[in-house]
């Protein structure tokens, strides 16, 4: 089951979520708000982030109303710490913490239509305010205001909305920002949500590191989250040797003799003027013995939109076929990166989603008993960068 929810109608820095914004507040937002930064999964630039909402890296919360119970509040709870414990640096930690700017959670009148909530950003206030005419949905549905809350908080860190889906796949459940639907236990974010988020508060080169997971210190559960592989024997993470600069973990993956053999990371942006698209890799031999080479491949085609009406995408098909470029690279026993680089590609296609994915092909072999067989590539850090 779905709820079907009304896109907000923020202005750009402006009140942004579920419900509609206050027309004096977005009048005052339009003379303090500094023009748009662009999030990764801000596809619309209406939707953009502002310096007045953009609590990128540090929040707390109170909570004010009498419609507040211990049930609703541990759902808003969960909504905020969906955001701090999925997203890891890649040196380890979590990107966001509970301290910094105070938010109001709040219960407000928002009308008797669809709207769920709303997040208002304004110099002098930072509230996410729950509709009191969907309270009772709120109390009757389990995990529902979590997902708003989560959906909210997205805002409050500085991220608009994107598209029906995650990207162009229609069997995805939809991401926490969709504008349109939401699971009602959405409470895992997608992975543009985190790589959003990620660009907001990591660089590597002046480049925003874009692809979820980019280094294997993220999600402990499985630490290869968002990562495919094809014609893969084995795929791995490990902290045995430590990974660039001594990090504690780093994967490792070889193939099944195919020539193809390779694992792979995507993710999604908006190409609003034209950019610098780049994929890299760090990488090093598994043992001292072994040869050959990966290649390090930067992927992407684009996405036409469909207007603002709920940022869906027209369907499945893309504007363009792949684009991509490679870097044949030959591994030592230490630590090297590479970096594939497009440079002006994507200027032409302004405020088209770009689909994009770095590609690590693996053809490293070791000997055993006079011949030739796969064997392990250690990779770590591997990710999609941009700039703009």
């Amino acid at each position: 089951m779905r709820e079907r929810f009304r896109p907000g109608r923020g202005h750009a820095g402006g009140i942004r979520g579920y419900g509609a914004a206050a027309a004096l507040a977005a009048l005052v937002l339009v003379t303090v708000a500094m023009p748009p930064a662009l999030a990764t999964n801000t596809s619309w630039p209406e939707y953009g982030q502002s310096t007045v909402c953009g609590d990128l890296n540090a929040s707390t919360y109170d909570f004010h109303g009498s419609e507040w119970t211990s049930t609703l509040e541990a759902e808003f709870v969960d909504g905020f710490e969906a955001w701090r414990y999925d997203v890891e640096k890649w040196s380890g930690g979590y990107l966001l913490s509970t301290s910094g700017q105070l938010w109001h959670a709040r219960w407000e009148d928002l009308g008797d239509d669809t709207s769920m909530a709303q997040t208002v950003c304004l110099p002098w206030a930072h509230n996410i305010e729950f509709n009191t005419w969907k309270l009772a949905d709120y109390q009757s549905t389990p995990t529902r205001l979590a997902s708003v809350s989560a959906h909210e908080w997205g805002h409050a860190f500085g991220l608009g909305h994107v598209g029906y889906y995650d990207a162009a796949y229609p069997s995805a459940d939809p991401p926490t920002m969709s504008t349109c639907t939401s699971s009602l236990g959405r409470l895992v974010l997608s992975n543009d949500d985190e790589a959003a988020i990620t660009a907001q508060n990591e660089a590597v080169s002046g480049m925003k590191t874009m692809t979820a997971n980019a280094s294997f210190e993220e999600n402990e559960s499985s630490h290869l989250e968002y990562w495919r592989t094809q014609n893969v024997a084995s795929f791995y993470a490990s902290t045995s040797g430590g990974g660039v600069d001594g990090s504690p973990w780093w994967a490792g993956f070889k193939g099944n003799g195919a020539s193809n053999a390779a694992v792979f990371a995507d993710t999604f942006i908006t190409a609003h003027d034209g950019g610098v698209f780049w994929a890299r890799a760090n990488y090093k031999k598994h043992a001292s013995t072994d040869r050959g080479n990966i290649v390090i491949t930067a992927k992407y085609y684009l996405y036409e939109h469909s207007g603002t009406s709920c940022g869906k995408l027209p369907s499945t098909t893309p504007v363009s076929g792949w684009y991509s470029k490679s870097l044949t690279r030959y591994p030592s026993s230490s630590w090297s990166y590479s970096t594939v680089q497009f440079t002006g590609a994507i200027g032409a296609q302004l405020h088209r989603v770009v689909f994009g994915r770095v590609v690590v092909y693996n053809h490293m072999e070791k000997s055993i008993d006079g011949s030739w067989y796969p064997q392990y590539v250690r990779i770590d850090r591997t990710r999609v960068m941009w700039d703009e």
